[in-house]
């Protein structure tokens, strides 16, 4: 527990925008180019330009870093 080296994201979901079926729910975590980052809403659809390492003004707050996996 607390370690940094890559297991703190086994088993999460990985961001996957524009595809309707990915919806995550608030308090959701996923995984997105080797960072853990939580939802702050739940999110019907990920917008293509919502990732959450750069995402579009619109949808900054949808998620919250939690740090390197």
């Amino acid at each position: 527990a607390g370690s940094s080296t890559g297991a703190g994201c086994a088993g999460l979901p990985m961001w996957d925008g524009g595809n309707y079926m990915f919806m995550p729910m608030m308090g959701d975590e996923i995984q997105w180019m080797g960072v853990k980052y939580k939802a702050n809403q739940n999110i019907s659809y990920p917008n293509p330009e919502c990732m959450p390492n750069a995402p579009a003004a619109y949808c900054a707050t949808w998620f919250t870093s939690e740090g390197p996996c």
